[in-house]
Order: C-alpha cells, then structure tokens, then sequence
C-alpha cells in the first residue's frame, strides 16, 4: 500500500522532471513528494521484515536510476551509490536508524 502510492508519486515526479538538469530541483523534488509517504510513521512501524525494507528501498533506488540517467551520472549498473552521494540523500534504512533515535532522544529528555 504505502509503496504504491509512493512509486504514483514517482511517476508524478518523473513526468514533471524530465527536463529538469539541476540536481538540487530533482532532489527537493524527491524529498518533498516521494520521501515523506516512505517515512510516514516509520518510527512506529519500522519494517521489521527484509522483503518490506527491500521494497520501501526499491522506491528509492528508481530514483536513484531516474536521477542518474537525467542528471548523466555515470554508475555501474544496480549500484547508486554515486547518485545518492551526489546528490546528498542517505539511505532510508539510515534515516530510519537516525529518526528512531531522535525520537527516544525525545522521549528521555
């Protein structure tokens, strides 16, 4: 369910940016309507299973693939490692890890 609506949203993005050459607007882009349905409510229902962790994580590799191939990011096939370093976006299991721990941070202080 959250995956669906997340890839509409990608192919939302992916018909707006097609022509967009900036990695800055695809980025904002990604963050502002794809990321947040991925991460809603990630700190309660964090994905303890690998398969739905690999799907929330296949969201976000299309648009690493995406990114690379309209920003013209040379990289080895399956491996986005350079387009997420360029364009500065961690992984959603680090930001999971990361959010987890802001949010008992909060709940001790």
């Amino acid at each position: 369910m959250i995956c669906g609506k997340a890839y509409k949203m990608l192919g939302i993005l992916k018909r707006l940016a097609h022509d967009f050459k900036l990695g800055l607007s695809l980025k904002i882009l990604f963050c502002s309507l794809v990321r947040p349905i991925l991460e809603y409510g990630a700190v309660l229902w964090n994905p303890h299973t690998a398969s739905n962790s690999r799907q929330l994580e296949m969201v976000q590799r299309k648009f690493f693939s995406f990114a690379g191939f309209i920003l013209n990011i040379h990289h080895q096939p399956h491996d986005y490692v350079p387009v997420s370093e360029f364009l500065n976006i961690d992984t959603l299991s680090n930001r999971s890890i990361t959010l987890g721990f802001k949010f008992l941070n909060g709940l001790i202080s």
